[in-house]
């Protein structure tokens, strides 16, 4: 390839591979169409748009251009990588150990996953995930030696579900802005392995003491040595969460209710039926029977003087 090269609207194809060399720099004026894989040595990238979400590999090119459409984004060099702008990706990964990468303060998007083995430094970020039809499993490995540092953690898609490393973790020190929206949207919040014991850890060092909203929690510890503990509102606390340490997770006080429900003066269970719980006049969540009539909402929010 010539050097310094200009393209206007190349296209990598599905299965197809670009490999850029050492020393080589590439102008794109139009769109990279890449649904195939491109990986770039060392040389830089001017890029204006991205269609389509291949893979993409810097092995060595320092400055990742800011992009609305990358696929899988992986930064394998044991180099210091800087974002130039924003970006959006399905995956992103920080393969090599002696790799950083620097966000510099622009927003980062993840559909899926994040995975760490080097060093990631935020500089006033803000990591969104936000993709609902994926999974995003958020793992620390390597150089990071356990421990992963937000600026802004960010999740207010509805039924989203985030998996953390268990028996890592993860440092919040601005804002954490987890929403699920709703009563059965509830953002899932687990360790990857969902085994009941392993815990990941949340170490909150903001300024106050945040809250979400709306979450479904399992298998997670609050570091006592941050400096908040994590209140929710309308938050399920599923299993082995840490609720009475110095800092801890604030579920307040939660119920479950059930029951039977008949026709024929109490004799004949009404099969998938719909029954709807109403707090303080408001319609708050709904199931139907089972078979045998029965139902149950379960860890219900309340307070004190709630009407149900």
């Amino acid at each position: 390839m010539p050097n310094p090269p200009t393209a206007q609207s190349p296209r990598v194809h599905a299965g197809g591979t670009f490999a850029f060399g050492a020393r080589e720099n590439l102008t794109v004026s139009g769109a990279i169409n890449n649904s195939g894989a491109i990986t770039f040595n060392n040389g830089t990238l001017s890029l204006n748009t991205i269609t389509n979400m291949g893979s993409w590999d810097f092995q060595t090119t320092r400055d990742i251009p800011a992009s609305t459409t990358y696929g899988t984004l992986t930064l394998s060099g044991a180099v210091a990588y800087t974002l130039a702008g924003s970006i959006t990706c399905v995956n992103l990964t920080i393969s090599n150990a002696s790799g950083t990468l620097d966000a510099a303060g622009y927003q980062i998007n993840i559909g899926g996953d994040f995975s760490v083995s080097g060093a990631f430094t935020s500089n006033g970020n803000t990591v969104v995930f936000d993709d609902v039809s994926k999974t995003s499993n958020i793992t620390v490995n390597g150089a990071s030696a356990g421990t992963l540092t937000f600026y802004n953690l960010t999740c207010i898609t509805p039924s989203k579900t985030l998996r953390f490393d268990g028996g890592d973790t993860f440092v919040i020190t601005n804002t954490m802005n987890l929403n699920g929206q709703a009563v059965n949207t509830e953002i899932v919040l687990n360790n990857q392995a969902d085994d009941g014991s392993t815990q990941f850890i949340f170490k909150i060092n903001t300024a106050s003491e945040p809250t979400v909203y709306y979450l479904d929690v399992s298998n997670s510890d609050v570091d006592n040595t941050g400096t908040q503990s994590i209140n929710t509102s309308n938050c399920i606390n599923r299993a082995n969460n840490d609720t009475i340490t110095t800092r801890c997770w604030k579920f307040g006080l939660q119920i479950d209710i059930s029951g039977y429900a008949y026709s024929g003066y109490g004799t004949n269970g009404l099969d998938t039926a719909n029954i709807v719980l109403v707090k303080n006049g408001t319609v708050n969540t709904n199931v139907n029977t089972n078979s045998s009539g029965y139902y149950t909402f379960s860890s219900i929010a309340f307070s004190i003087g709630d009407i149900m």
